[in-house]
């Protein structure tokens, strides 16, 4: 169970909440780069019905650009709005928030040039004891359902079979394609047939970062949105695979609905070396939190720690699937490759063993391997879970 702690000085340094009589609360993001906000509405509100607003207010009109209109994980629009319009949305009736969008980015380090054939990380998850023997055996995951949250998927990838990577949704750019890389590298440990764990899941392509990996909190919480909009609509064994971190309430609300509807959420715990809790989504309790294990079975110094993690999964020198050809394969390192190896072992819990997105992440921790990984001495480190990612063979 994950426990949290209130900072004041993060609370003063991420959020301005206005206390203006009969406006809502504005939260200010200190460095604004654009006029893009969430507008946050009461959860009986008709979206449709309150974005018409935008075109037909006369205060409104001509001045406002309507975004994405969220209607699943969250009631909201995202909308662009000119500086002197902020205070007019706020007084509209059912607003509850307006927040100014925030930037993250993907969650990644560059490590050595070490290269390979293999992804030494899926050989490491299916052993008790470090042998890495190669076998790699292990459920298929076929029947599962993997959103990689993120840069975009390079579909056409041999990695992915000739169909099982699907481009699904765009909230960053006018690029349908992964121009950044991250995302491609991410769907291959999740799902890549050569490199990834389930490796007949099929992975989706579900695009909030642009060619810089710069990912907008808009976007992002567009993207869980929409996620949650297909579990709602009966699809099963849905994963959410996030290798990044926005300081959204906006998302982190949208995050927790998500949850709540059924889909099952993962993300990197961070590479800056403290507290995981200070990360939204990390600092979620329903979130499944992953730090980075690396080949010797020692933390890598750089990951994220504390009781926010929940798991630690392969993620040093990760070998998997590039963007910039069909065939070609790259090397990356941090939390944000050992995020997609657990991805890919939740859609294999519920597609494979039934295992209900409830109870997914106890079932991770309770089949995971000991208190093997080295390297967890510190106050706070010491009280990262010393839960390294397995999974049971299977022919």
């Amino acid at each position: 169970m994950k426990i949290f702690f209130v900072v004041a000085v993060i609370a003063t340094a991420v959020a301005s909440l206005a206390a203006d009589r009969g406006l809502a609360p504005l939260r200010r993001n200190p460095d604004k780069f654009s006029d893009r906000h969430i507008v946050v509405l009461e959860n009986d509100i008709d979206v449709d019905a309150f974005a018409s607003r935008f075109d037909t207010d006369s205060g409104l009109t001509g001045r406002t650009t309507v975004v994405w209109k969220l209607r699943t994980a969250i009631k909201a629009v995202v909308v662009d709005l000119d500086p002197d319009t902020v205070d007019k949305v706020r007084s509209l009736p059912g607003v509850r928030s307006v927040e100014e969008d925030r930037m993250g980015y993907v969650d990644w380090e560059v490590g050595s040039s070490a290269s390979g054939d293999e992804n030494w990380g899926t050989d490491r998850i299916n052993e008790r004891e470090r042998v890495l023997d190669g076998d790699r055996t292990m459920p298929t995951g076929e029947g599962a359902n993997i959103f990689i949250i993120d840069s975009g998927i390079r579909v056409t990838h041999i990695e992915f079979d000739n169909g099982r990577a699907i481009w699904a949704k765009n909230f960053a750019d006018e690029k349908d394609e992964d121009c950044y890389g991250h995302g491609t590298h991410c769907a291959g440990i999740a799902a890549g047939a050569r490199y990834g764990v389930a490796k007949k899941a099929t992975v989706y392509a579900v695009k909030v970062c642009d060619c810089r990996g710069a990912c907008p909190g808009s976007s992002v919480t567009a993207g869980v949105d929409y996620v949650a909009s297909l579990r709602k609509d009966g699809m099963e064994n849905v994963v959410a695979s996030l290798s990044l971190s926005v300081s959204s309430d906006a998302l982190k609300e949208a995050v927790k609905a998500a949850i709540a509807e059924g889909v099952v959420v993962l993300t990197s715990a961070g590479n800056d070396g403290f507290n995981a809790c200070h990360l939204i989504p990390g600092n979620i309790p329903e979130v499944i939190t992953v730090g980075n294990v690396q080949k010797d079975d020692s933390i890598r110094r750089s990951s994220n720690y504390g009781q926010c993690v929940d798991i630690i999964a392969p993620g040093t020198d990760i070998v998997s699937a590039s963007h910039e050809d069909d065939v070609s394969s790259t090397t990356m390192t941090g939390t944000s490759m050992a995020c997609p190896h657990v991805a890919g072992a939740a859609g294999i819990l519920m597609a494979r063993y039934g295992v209900h997105p409830n109870g997914v992440s106890e079932a991770l921790v309770n089949q995971a391997t000991k208190d093997v990984v080295t390297g967890m001495e510190g106050s706070l480190r010491s009280s990262t879970p010393n839960e390294l990612l397995y999974l049971v063979p299977e022919v």
